[in-house]
């Protein structure tokens, strides 16, 4: 309770910090009107229109165009919009005075970072980066939303190859692994989750975007996590400009652009368990009005975990079979990326992607620690949760067998007797995108095209590992996906005096298919196999104003309205060699129709170009689940299969916001903070139960839901020998109104009225702290420290005391260099530099004797160390 109240005092004052910072002047606008031209002209119309003094060299702004500016606004903040994309910035010289310079920020030592295109990292603070989160060009810190920018040089410093290292530099935002970081990830922001790991059938509340195209499956991204310029996070619902499925928020990752110039880059990582990874970028002009990049990346390793099988006092002398690997989890990842622009006319710029990746990898087994008292040999007393945690209790099998307990945990620990071909993880994404941008001075007409095809298999242990006295309960299972998707957006937006406008329609169609299959050599356990297919089908039309109502003041308003059906096409259910039915015969209403009308009202004041204040109020929704994750007892045929298909009605999302983001001593400090409020109406959330000797999960509506919680995020760059980033999150939410009673992992009945949202600690921080030390002729040398945190958090929807883990802090250190001419740089990494332990999710569903009387759950990789290098031309 201590902690609790500590880390929302440390957030209140960094409130309390950029509210005592405000300043009270009013922001200076004037009428502005700049047509889309070169840079060099509409600088010079810039400085005449506004009296402003602009210095420039010719030659460093040549070859740049700069888009529109119009309406009321200030010199300074029309100069960011002039100088977005263009790899330039400014700096105040004098009163009204802005000189233009090469963006350069000698304080951050990058690691192979991108060469070209605009990643923003090179801004005077990481904050300070241009963002399309409102489908234009934005600074961050002029957009009146809750969103965390990553800069392309960031993640390549950091080597974020994965949502879970993503997620370490953005408040709120959770990532959970039900079988390792090779297997699809269950996204959390502000406490909502993504829902749709069941068959991978049903969308996630926490929407991927990448170059502007919603992913259905957010395991699509794998990767393509590679030459990024940048990564944007926004919280919150996005239902006028994004749409569907976002109610928790999105992420969005952008890849660097063709540049004008021939540029690339290359670094070759080495790193623990013969981790190798190669990624590369060549970028130039082929003519006058064609631009190519060609990007790509290669990553594999022999597996970060050790298999338990092998140690006698674990395993009760089982030794390990043919064919099953002392080493598990290895990884095999791919991909290309080829784009290229091509300028129609000097105005209509049509933009080409095609991408390609591959992954032959391996899930990771869970350890299963016990929860039964080894004193009692009736199996009926169940241990403390900190005594399961330090493995002291046993599973109903070790109990009768009088096997020792698993005695220890570490990180990098598992325990499986499958094969490799058995855990193996395979999948081909293919995207295939075309965009065309056309400027017509006053409007801009934006149309995005793509069409992805996606196949996905994962093997996987399903009973926590191998069974401590033999084989007879062991039993594993199979997921197959195969779906394709097709998108198009037509959008035109524009300036007009006092008011950016966007408005645009937008339609999307997929098909998705799952296999899964139960295996077991158990009589009680028999194989079954769920065979099933949803199609979707959604037009939407949306719009957005942002008018500037007086000087300093802006209203936003958006609406959409979605139409939308999803029909279930496919729905078989299969005991093996025992019986078969057809459930999609069984249902009265195998579809879902719905239309919704989502949006954001907001007022933003702005006192001065580095102070931003809003107040928001936003409406989302998420679309109709189905569950098709069938039971393989003879107890759900004639009817239980088809009762709990569904459809589950649709969740829906009221979001209150209000935020302040500030620039402060010489825009040296940066403090972005938001307070908000949810209420949620029909919350989804998935019930797993252990019936009938095997894992049920299913959707269902639990009930209404209020969260509330605040954020901050802080950069402080006080010379270019020191920068400090920091963010935190605090959150708290309860199932407010439920009239449904589960059972709980004891098979108690419990009402979900009064429960806490699952996967949802209540605070997490991070921080990153970094020392430069430029050397004469040697380049320079930085040591940066980063550290994470995240409190306990519960994993069972009933809440039950067993399916936590305790709050832990993460801890990573590099040494970075960069030569003087900053083209080659290196660094030598320990990530997890203490070797801390905690669970990558937990299964409640075998904590009961009758099941297995243990934790189900994959350990989190151990401590890892790596040497990068790299270099940019």
């Amino acid at each position: 309770m201590g902690d609790n109240r500590q880390s929302r005092s440390y957030l209140w004052a960094a409130v309390a910090l950029s509210m005592l910072a405000l300043p009270g002047q009013p922001l200076l606008a004037a009428p502005i009107s700049i047509e889309a031209q070169s840079l060099d002209d509409a600088l010079r119309t810039l400085a005449r229109q506004t009296g402003a003094q602009i210095v420039f060299n010719p030659a460093l702004v040549a070859g740049h165009r700069a888009a529109g500016v119009s309406g009321a606004t200030s010199p300074e903040r029309a100069l960011r919009k002039l100088l977005s994309n263009t790899g330039l910035t400014y700096q105040v010289t004098g009163n009204s005075t802005y000189t233009i310079v090469a963006q350069a920020r000698p304080a951050r030592v990058p690691a192979a970072s991108p060469a070209g295109g605009q990643d923003g990292s090179d801004s005077p603070l990481d904050a300070d980066i241009i963002v399309t989160a409102q489908k234009r060009e934005q600074s961050v810190l002029d957009v009146p939303a809750s969103i965390t920018a990553l800069a392309g040089t960031k993640i390549a410093e950091q080597n974020l190859t994965n949502f879970t290292a993503v997620s370490t530099l953005v408040p709120n935002f959770n990532v959970n692994y039900q079988r390792g970081t090779n297997a699809t990830p269950s996204l959390t922001i502000r406490g909502i989750s993504n829902e749709g790991s069941v068959s991978r059938l049903n969308e996630s509340s926490v929407a991927m975007y990448v170059d502007e195209i919603y992913l259905g499956d957010e395991s699509m991204l794998t990767g393509l996590m590679f030459d990024v310029a940048r990564v944007e996070v926004l919280r919150g619902p996005q239902g006028t400009l994004f749409g569907r499925n976002t109610t928790a928020g999105l992420g969005h990752f952008i890849s660097v652009a063709p540049t004008r110039d021939f540029a690339g880059y290359g670094s070759v990582l080495y790193g623990s368990d013969n981790w190798i990874s190669l990624e590369g970028a060549v970028s130039g002009p082929v003519s006058d009005r064609v631009r190519v990049r060609l990007a790509g990346k290669y990553e594999r390793h022999d597996g970060h975990y050790k298999n338990l099988l092998d140690i006698d006092q674990v395993t009760a002398g089982l030794q390990r079979p043919p064919g099953v690997e002392a080493k598990i989890g290895d990884r095999e990842v791919w991909g290309l990326r080829a784009m290229a622009d091509i300028d129609l006319t000097d105005s209509v710029v049509l933009r080409l992607i095609a991408s390609h990746a591959e992954n032959d990898s391996q899930t990771a087994a869970g350890r299963t620690p016990g929860v039964l008292d080894p004193a009692d040999r009736t199996g009926n007393t169940y241990c403390s949760l900190n005594r399961v945690l330090k493995g002291e209790c046993v599973s109903i099998t070790q109990l009768f067998s009088g096997a020792p307990a698993n005695g220890f945990r570490k990180p990098g620990l598992a325990a499986t007797n499958l094969t490799a071909a058995q855990l193996a993880v395979v999948q081909h994404t293919t995207m295939l995108t075309g965009k065309l941008t056309a400027d017509f001075g006053g409007a801009t007409l934006t149309a995005v095209s793509n069409y992805s095809r996606n196949f996905y298999f994962e093997g996987r242990d399903g009973d926590g590992g191998p069974d401590p006295i033999g084989t007879a309960f062991d039993s594993r299972g199979e997921t197959t996906n195969r779906e394709w998707q097709a998108s198009q957006e037509i959008r035109v937006s524009g300036d007009l005096d006092m008011l950016n406008w966007v408005a645009g329609i937008y339609y999307y169609t997929d098909s998705k298919r799952n296999m899964f299959t139960s295996k077991s050599v158990a009589p009680l356990r028999p194989g079954g196999i769920s065979q099933s297919r949803i199609d979707t089908s959604s037009g939407a039309l949306f719009g957005q104003l942002d008018a500037q109502i007086v000087p300093g003041w802006t209203l936003t308003i958006g609406a959409r309205y979605t139409d939308e059906t999803r029909e279930l096409k496919r729905a078989i259910a299969t005991i093996e060699g025992v019986a078969s039915e057809n459930v999609l015969a069984q249902l009265a209403r195998p579809k879902s129709h719905t239309k919704d009308l989502t949006g954001k009202i907001g007022l933003t004041w702005e006192p001065s170009d580095d102070s931003t204040l809003y107040a928001n109020y936003s409406r989302g929704a998420k679309s109709p689940s189905f569950n098709t994750a069938y039971s393989s007892s003879i107890t759900q045929f004639n009817g239980g299969n088809a009762r709990v298909t569904g459809p589950v009605a649709q969740e829906k999302l009221d979001a209150f916001e209000l935020g302040l983001k500030q620039r402060l001593f010489d825009r040296k400090l940066s403090i972005n903070t938001s307070a908000f409020y949810y209420s949620f109406s029909g919350k989804q959330l998935i019930l797993s139960r252990f019936i009938n000797n095997q894992v049920q999960s299913q959707f269902i509506n639990a009930g209404n839901a209020r969260l509330y919680g605040i954020e901050t995020e802080i950069n402080f760059v006080p010379s270019r020998y020191f920068d400090l980033n920091f963010n935190a999150g605090y959150l708290d939410n309860k199932i407010t109104s439920s009239d449904v009673i589960v059972p709980n992992p004891l098979n108690v009945p419990t009402p979900l009225k009064g429960r806490k949202l699952p996967r949802t600690p209540k605070w997490n921080a991070n921080a990153i702290a970094a020392v430069h030390i430029p050397v004469e002729r040697l380049g320079t040398f930085t040591f940066q420290a980063e550290a994470n945190a995240v409190a306990k958090q519960n994993y069972s929807l009933t809440n039950f005391y067993l399916a936590a883990d305790e709050a832990r802090i993460v801890a990573n250190f590099r040494l970075l260099w960069k030569s003087e001419s900053g083209k080659i740089n290196a660094q030598a990494f320990v990530t997890n530099a203490f070797n801390r332990n905690y669970y990558l999710n937990i299964a409640d569903t075998v904590i009961n004797r009758a099941a297995l009387g243990g934790i189900a759950g994959p350990e989190n990789e151990g401590r890892l160390w790596g040497f990068k290098v790299g270099m940019t031309f």
